[in-house]
């Protein structure tokens, strides 16, 4: 596009690309960080690399719960989950009811899962 308002800030950028950036240079900031180390002599460069993979695994379950808690929210909306919730809330829930409602829904979401993330 043209210069001016057009220019990155204010385009649209799809989340996966964006996650992909994120990652990459989530990626290459360790590694810099780990040669930095190694060579400096703060740690050995096998020593960092050990310590970011061990960071790694640790990350892993934070990766499927948030895998979990997409492909949820994707079967909520195939399944027309929000529109159904609107119907009932017109049908004539009581609206004092909601928040209790809301937070026995999350209860159960976070035990199905295994997590509050969820």
């Amino acid at each position: 596009g043209s210069l001016g308002l057009q220019s990155f800030p204010f385009q649209q950028v799809s989340g996966s690309t964006f996650r992909a950036a994120l990652s990459s240079a989530y990626f290459f900031a360790a590694m810099t960080l780990i040669g930095l180390m190694a060579m400096y002599g703060v740690r050995k460069l096998s020593d960092g690399i050990q310590v970011y993979l061990k960071g790694m695994s640790n990350m892993m379950s934070v990766a499927v719960i948030l895998i979990l808690a997409w492909a949820l929210s994707s079967v909520g909306k195939e399944l027309g989950a929000a529109a159904y919730i609107a119907q009932q809330a017109q049908a004539g829930f009581p609206y004092w009811l909601v928040p209790a409602v809301a937070f026995l829904l999350a209860g159960i979401i976070s035990f199905a899962t295994g997590s509050s993330w969820g």
